[in-house]
């Protein structure tokens, strides 16, 4: 099957100095190149907007916006989006470099509104949490076909009716389960094309994950 859909992949950034670039050369090494990635550096006070200036791809864009999360920062991007599909992906995270491909070669094959893949979980070597993060860990770490929004390939029209709430932690929750159940069809990738990276820290970390 010839596939030439342009997929969208949303990127929010928020004081990511340390991961970011080997998130965009992931992302610029896909395999599959109808690619527009957009990057929505959601005012960050580190070097995190100047790296992904400095990023030279055609194919990238950068905006600079006023902080207000990371529901603010998606939906931003999403606005931004010209293509056919749309993935989500973490600024601290990387993903393999067929991941656009077999997603999207799910999605065709299947006619599916979604497709979930597999992942990886870098793990630091110690770390701290909330009660309300541990609860969240629980609910969020059983299965591919999870809460998350990051190891999944979107349809574009599904966000004609859904977006993220901004203003809320644990956007996902409240979100990725409203995606699903709008989708005629959910395809499964088993492989583990993305890469999760859990940061350490104490429950004062202002750089959770899900608090941009």
């Amino acid at each position: 099957m010839l596939m030439s859909e342009l997929v969208s992949i949303i990127v929010p950034v928020y004081n990511v100095e340390k991961y970011i670039l080997k998130c965009l050369k992931s992302l610029a090494g896909q395999n599959y190149e109808n690619i527009e990635v957009i990057i929505v550096d959601d005012g960050s006070t580190d070097e995190s907007g100047k790296i992904c200036d400095n990023f030279k791809d055609e194919r990238f864009r950068v905006f600079h916006k006023k902080n207000g999360g990371l529901s603010s920062a998606r939906n931003y991007g999403i606005g931004k989006a010209k293509g056919d599909y749309i993935c989500l992906v973490d600024s601290d995270d990387y993903v393999r470099s067929g991941f656009v491909e077999l997603m999207l070669r799910a999605a065709q094959e299947n006619d599916a509104d979604v497709v979930v893949c597999g992942y990886n979980e870098q793990k630091p070597e110690k770390m701290v949490l909330t009660g309300e993060q541990a609860a969240i860990r629980l609910l969020t770490q059983q299965d591919n076909m999870e809460i998350i929004a990051w190891n999944k390939m979107y349809r574009r029209s599904l966000f004609d009716r859904i977006l993220y709430p901004a203003g809320h932690n644990y956007e996902d929750t409240l979100t990725t389960y409203k995606l699903l159940s709008e989708a005629d069809k959910v395809a499964y990738v088993a492989d583990s094309l993305y890469c999760y990276v859990e940061r350490g820290g104490s429950i004062t970390n202002k750089d959770d994950k899900q608090r941009s």
